[in-house]
């Protein structure tokens, strides 16, 4: 390969913005190239949220000592940033409309914030009337998914007041997308429910059950069934978003993530890619970090996979494709 000449090389340097870490800033994608070394985040504390973009990845990072919490930045080029102090023990992080919404526990349990990645600014704090341990957004509103069967929707633009909807006691996760929210918890079917135009949320229809995490990415829902005695062996099953029909069946999965026109899935240290275009596994399942860990969150960002662990939680590992 030619090797530029210098000036150029500079050149382009300056115009791609030179060495700052403003997360509102595109950043030149890293080269391609698999798995990258570990990146530690937190000098203290542990990671305990990450969301991707397509510029990099918000990292929330939890100090129980201090009763802190930060929320830090990750650019295409590995670069870490401080943005802000955000409350006590974030448990959840979602993005929406160019703002980081957290969800906290202990000290502020039940209080959401918005935070503007670029002032590093609190803009709007919610109460709740329960913990949040997942955090979703579709229909243009943060959706807070509570252990006790209910679901919070907040509209982001501020005027009103959340709005509370009871889907059943056993569930506490879901994901929302396709024009419905579709919700899960352990031995419990999956129920749809269509997104309304007024705000409210249509009947429920059940479909499969599943143990594990739901995701709605490439018009299916992304059901991962860890499994039990009395159920089949575990599973990803890909379903049809109405009818709940299986299409395909992949390894089962602990984390989901989707990007890069591929379902990202993660168990144990392994993680695997999903070609959602053809439906079929790609290559042989990658070890990321040691080898008795245990994904905590997978995210898609800037062109790589984003992993923190259970028993790492100090460090990012990224994966490229």
């Amino acid at each position: 390969m030619r090797r530029r000449p210098l000036l150029l090389a500079l050149a382009a340097l300056l115009l791609a913005g030179g060495c700052g870490s403003d997360p509102a800033t595109p950043r030149p994608a890293a080269p391609r190239g698999g798995l990258e070394p570990p990146l530690r985040v937190a000098a203290s504390g542990e990671i305990t949220a990450i969301a991707g973009t397509p510029q990099g990845v918000y990292v929330m990072v939890s100090d129980s000592s201090q009763e802190t919490a930060e929320l830090k930045w990750v650019d295409a080029a590995r670069r870490v940033t401080r943005i802000a102090a955000v409350g006590h023990d974030p448990i959840a992080m979602t993005v929406l409309r160019g703002r980081v919404w957290v969800s906290d526990g202990g000290l502020d349990s039940g209080t959401l914030r918005a935070v503007d990645p670029v002032s590093g600014r609190v803009v709007r704090s919610v109460r709740l009337p329960a913990e949040s341990y997942d955090l979703e957004t579709g229909g243009g509103r943060v959706w807070a998914f509570a252990q006790d069967g209910r679901v919070f929707a907040v509209d982001p633009r501020g005027g009103s007041p959340p709005v509370t909807f009871r889907l059943g006691t056993d569930y506490d996760k879901g994901a929302v997308g396709l024009g419905a929210l579709y919700a899960g918890g352990p031995g419990v079917p999956v129920l749809r429910r269509a997104l309304q135009p007024d705000g409210r949320l249509g009947p429920a229809r059940r479909l499969p059950e599943v143990n594990g995490g739901l995701l709605v990415a490439a018009r299916s829902v992304w059901a991962a069934d860890i499994g039990d005695s009395a159920a089949p062996p575990p599973a990803l099953r890909r379903l049809d978003p109405r009818t709940g029909k299986v299409r395909a069946r992949f390894p089962y999965a602990q984390e989901l993530a989707a990007g890069g026109s591929s379902i990202w899935l993660a168990r144990n240290n392994l993680v695997q890619r999903i070609d959602t275009a053809r439906n079929r596994t790609v290559g042989a399942p990658v070890a990321v970090g040691p080898p008795a860990a245990e994904p905590l969150a997978l995210a898609y960002g800037a062109g790589r996979l984003w992993i923190t662990h259970v028993q790492v939680t100090d460090t990012l590992f990224s994966l490229r494709p």
